[in-house]
């Protein structure tokens, strides 16, 4: 039986490790000719055997995504190759851990840098490739947004959410470009998945992470290949302007939250009004307010599950199985 991909001349920004390298394997196994763009041609090789050992056809394309020259070069090459393109995956991202931070601390390398790959090198990316995708009658872009760039959920990462939210935006804005001249545009928002990139999470903020993920752990670069790969298929023909969340954890970052800093005084309690965690924080925080007995009016969740609160000994109000935690402190609390 042909795959859904059959036939689909595709290239892949990203494609040496984690998600695109993932994405690269399983658009082969659905039928797929893979073109690799990584910065990294040892990378792209790696993943170039892999592919061949599935018994699929891939194509080492060597290109910088902040380069304009670099990336329209690797397209053309695919697309002279086998005679046009019917896929784009724009993926390529970097997330600078231990740079990155909020606004009136970041460097602007920092965030230039960021941006450069993450929101400029996508759209170049679709930029060149779009270009390929209407010389051949049509096709599909899928992008590689993120949760953070939509619901404010890393503080302290602002140039990577920054640059997410540009993303997104221009996920939309692409997908009423070229709706007209059958080019869908769609996006991808992993949770946090297991990929080289996350390898600076230690296993106490990994554990952490995990408590608010419904599902119990990461997701998998795997589980976010096989959503991009029905996005690229002609299974999803009426679906564009869609960013498509890939694990459970994405229904817990709606809503507002005011960032809680790592080194704090109970003086910052000594207020009236709501005061509500980054969901990381909850856990350490909650175990701060039980150990010192803080007084507090009340807790209403909605963040992490109220039988953790209670748990700590702390009194709860609210349905025992939603998930946010706000605290309501009452005034004079602190000391």
């Amino acid at each position: 039986m042909a795959g859904r991909l059959e036939g689909k001349r595709t290239v892949i920004t990203g494609a040496g490790m984690g998600m695109g390298r993932a994405a690269a394997i399983r658009f082969a196994e659905e039928g797929a000719r893979v073109g690799l763009i990584d910065v990294n041609e040892e990378a792209a090789n790696e993943t170039a055997s892999m592919v061949a050992g599935g018994g699929g056809e891939a194509l080492v394309l060597p290109a910088d995504v902040t380069k304009e020259e670099q990336i329209a070069g690797a397209v053309e090459q695919a697309a002279v190759e086998w005679g046009g393109l019917d896929v784009v995956v724009a993926n390529a991202g970097i997330e600078l851990a231990g740079e990155d931070d909020r606004a009136d601390r970041l460097e602007l390398s920092v965030w230039q840098r960021t941006i450069d790959v993450n929101l400029t090198g996508i759209f170049l990316t679709c930029k060149h490739g779009i270009r390929a995708l209407l010389a051949s009658g049509g096709g599909a872009v899928v992008c590689t947004a993120s949760p953070t760039g939509l619901y404010g959920c890393a503080p302290g990462f602002d140039a990577y959410s920054t640059s997410k939210a540009g993303v997104y935006g221009l996920i939309r804005v692409m997908a009423a470009d070229y709706a007209k001249e059958g080019i869908r545009v769609n996006g991808v928002i992993p949770g946090y998945t297991k990929t080289p990139m996350t390898k600076w999470v230690t296993p106490e903020e990994e554990q952490a992470l995990i408590s608010t993920i419904p599902l119990g752990r990461p997701g998998q670069p795997e589980e976010v290949a096989a959503v991009m790969a029905f996005l690229a298929s002609d299974d999803a023909p009426y679906v564009t302007g869609a960013v498509w969340g890939t694990v459970a954890q994405i229904a817990l970052h709606v809503g507002p939250r005011i960032v809680v800093p790592e080194r704090w005084t109970w003086k910052d309690l000594t207020i009236c009004g709501t005061w509500t965690f980054r969901f990381y924080d909850a856990p350490r925080i909650l175990a701060q307010i039980a150990s010192r007995k803080l007084p507090v009016e009340r807790i209403v969740t909605s963040r992490i599950p109220v039988r953790e609160v209670v748990s700590r000994g702390i009194e709860a109000l609210g349905d025992p199985d939603s998930d946010q935690v706000k605290v309501l402190v009452a005034a004079g609390a602190g000391v």
